[in-house]
């Protein structure tokens, strides 16, 4: 495999090297990094913007498959549920990356059990997505240690229709349909719906999900527009449990650690947004989103081995409200001052139900154990954001200052009520041995004040070029369910209550440097960064005790770069990059075992991922593109115990022909050579190492057609 990745490494540099033609600059915009149009050259970064052209053509079947292509995003799955990593996170992915759809951030409040649902967006209904890697902080406050991730949906005018259906022997079916049309040159319609079949790899597994959306834009005047839009969002997922070493070996489709055990996971979301803007006058600029979601997951799982059974179910009811308000005032030709205010009511009502029977023998006496456990927990966290950010040009020089100061209130109102019956049965006579009931509540209030501090330089040293250096300081508040933690149950030797604990929240300090340019045929970006984060949380989970702990490490940092390239030449277009990123923790102690974790490296995070790619158009309306992707081993937990696992190299191709106007007939297959890797991989000192296989080689074929 070495040799392989040395190969690709090498093609990736003579690919960057490459240049003798010039490219056709463009005046690209983008809006995620101040909530307006912005010209990304004049931007203290570099971010990517997937757009709806490279969407159309690599015939991406989810948000999260267009993600997987930028160097800076690393994939996580949790339960089947897809997390964006962003410069090396790790386990704290699902806290430190923004995730955004139009603006409205989609992150849980709950990161204890479930994923943000991400995926609630139909690609066909994506405009662009744009990546911001490591910042944002000063204009979306908690939460952006890893970065910012917008997805802008389509806004179309005139008449327009679309549909379109694609097949493969492991993603089964997907259609879409949209349309639209313009009412007096001042109202537009847009409706959109798609309906997904994932038959999925292994035994047992399946995706299945509806997507509708419908959205009205008024032109009130040339200068003042407001649109109202609505998305409904509904899946089914069963997915299977974990496989061991030998089950993996055996065959890495079946379904289970546990005969018959597979995971029901059921999503509903709801979601209306309304937006206004009015450009008040030639240097005022005012806009105005409110939004109200609501998003209910119940999860369900259940096994039966020799001597006991599990039977869980857990729902997740999460009504998210926000309002969010700038104003840019324009002071200079070359200086623009951004105010803003934001409020969020995020609130979450969790319960769970779950059953153990245990049967034992002891001589002549079978021994029948139940354990009943209820959980209920409602948790409100409330935010109020005041945020400045002002952009000045000297000369050649953009100068950039931010500060936001964020206040979180918070409600915390949870119980567990435990029933535990034992009984012994002799033949037909029933012996009552213990019959015991226990509940332990706590209600708890608590607020958490934060600022974020951002400074930066772009100097424009030429038409083209660009070199940038930005320091941020940010944060991430706890989320509610955190801010307790619980003993073991008294089997073992605890109390089993709840209480509060002194959780504090994490702050960071990134300092980048980085540069794009155009040389000849070449796009060139490159970034490096270093972020040192103080009190970084982690949590325990619940162990086998019932035991919950979470806990700050004193000091985690760290340090990567990235570098990516496209040149466009004639008929051909190649694309090159490598992200690396080395994050260890500092200083700590992990607070479940009370190890020293010091030197350790941070779990689930690649040091290297690199990709190739190319697209060729063989005839004007015949094109083939493909793509070489590698991600490195990581380490699967803090302590570093058992080691690195589940690197991979994928080859994934298409072909696009466009046999008329309007009409495009598509083919690919992924995972060419069919690698073997995992979505997952978890390591138990006890149990060993439990996986979650990835797909491997599959095919899918499809057509769009646009009216």
């Amino acid at each position: 495999m070495r040799s392989k990745e040395l190969l690709i490494l090498s093609v990736i540099l003579c690919g960057m090297a490459y240049g003798s033609q010039n490219v056709e600059l463009e005046d690209s915009v983008i809006y995620s990094t101040t909530g307006f149009a912005e010209s990304v050259r004049d931007e203290a970064s570099t971010p990517v913007i997937i757009t709806k052209r490279e969407i159309e053509e690599k015939r991406y079947k989810t948000a999260i498959e267009a993600l997987k292509d930028v160097p800076s995003v690393n994939v996580q799955y949790q339960m089947g549920m897809p997390v964006i990593d962003m410069r090396g996170q790790g386990m704290k992915a699902k806290d430190n990356v923004q995730v955004l759809i139009d603006g409205v951030p989609v992150n849980s409040l709950e990161t204890s059990m479930v994923a943000s649902v991400i995926n609630t967006i139909s690609v066909d209904s994506i405009e662009r997505i744009e990546v911001i890697p490591g910042g944002g902080a000063v204009l979306y406050g908690s939460g952006t240690s890893g970065g910012v991730v917008n997805i802008i949906t389509k806004k179309g005018t005139g008449s327009r229709a679309s549909a379109g259906y694609s097949y493969g022997d492991v993603l089964g079916g997907k259609a879409d349909v949209s349309a639209g049309y313009t009412f007096a040159d001042r109202l537009d319609l847009d409706l959109a719906y798609t309906k997904n079949n994932i038959k999925g790899y292994r035994d047992y597994s399946r995706d299945e999900s509806d997507y509708f959306l419908g959205s009205l834009r008024y032109r009130i005047s040339e200068d003042q527009r407001i649109s109202l839009k609505y998305t409904k969002y509904k899946n089914e997922m069963q997915y299977p449990g974990s496989l061991t070493d030998v089950q993996l070996r055996e065959d890495r489709r079946q379904s289970s650690l546990y005969p018959g055990e597979e995971y029901l996971i059921l999503s509903d979301k709801d979601e209306i947004m309304l937006d206004y803007q009015n450009k008040l006058s030639d240097k005022l600029e005012l806009n105005l989103l409110g939004f109200s979601q609501k998003i209910e997951i119940t999860m369900k799982d259940n096994y039966k081995i020799p001597g006991e059974s599990f039977d869980m179910e857990a729902h997740f009811d999460t009504k998210k409200n926000g309002l969010k308000a700038k104003l840019k005032y324009t002071y200079t030709e070359k200086g623009a001052l951004i105010f803003g205010v934001d409020y969020i009511d995020d609130k979450l009502d969790r319960t769970m139900e779950q059953l153990i029977k245990g049967v034992t023998t002891v001589g002549p006496m079978v021994v029948a154990n139940d354990v009943f456990t209820d959980t209920e927990i409602y948790l409100k966290k409330k935010t109020w954001s005041a945020f400045l950010l002002n952009t000045i040009r000297v000369n050649d020089f953009e100068l950039i200052q931010g500060v936001r100061y964020e206040k979180a209130r918070y409600h915390i109102d949870r119980s567990s009520m435990s029933h535990v019956h034992v009984e012994g049965r002799m033949g037909p006579m029933i012996i009552p041995m213990a019959d015991t009931t226990s509940l332990y509540p706590i209600v708890a209030k608590r607020d958490e004040d934060n600022f974020a501090l951002e400074l930066a330089a772009n100097y424009l040293y030429s038409e083209t070029g660009k070199l940038y250096l930005k320091y941020e300081r940010g944060f991430s508040s706890p989320a509610p369910a955190l801010l307790t933690d619980r003993d073991a149950t008294p089997s073992y030797g605890g109390s089993g209550n709840y209480f509060l604990n002194d959780l504090k929240s994490e702050t960071f300090n990134t300092v980048e440097l980085g540069f794009k340019d155009y040389f000849g045929p070449t796009t060139l970006t490159a970034a490096v960064f270093y972020t040192l984060t103080n009190d970084e949380i982690r949590s325990s989970g619940m162990s086998r005790t019932s035991r919950i702990v979470n806990y700050n490490l004193a000091k985690t940092e760290r340090f990567g770069f990235e570098i990516s390239a496209e040149q466009r030449v004639n008929r051909f277009t190649f694309r090159e990059t490598y992200h690396f990123v080395n994050a260890k923790i500092k200083d700590g102690i992990d607070g479940y075992s009370g190890l020293d974790v010091s030197g350790k490296r941070i779990a689930l995070v690649p040091q290297h991922k690199f990709s190739v790619g190319a697209n060729v158009r063989i005839l004007p309306n015949l094109s083939l593109d493909a793509d070489v992707v590698y991600a490195g081993n990581y380490y699967l937990n803090d302590g570093n115990t058992g080691g690195k696992k589940n690197k991979r190299l994928l080859v994934n191709s298409r072909i696009n022909w466009e046999p008329k106007t309007g009409l495009v007939v598509y083919a690919g297959v992924n995972n060419l050579f069919d690698e073997k890797y995992s979505n997952s991989v978890d390591y138990d000192p006890a149990g060993g190492y439990s996986y979650d296989p990835a797909y491997g080689r599959n095919w899918y074929v499809g057509f769009k057609y646009q009216f």
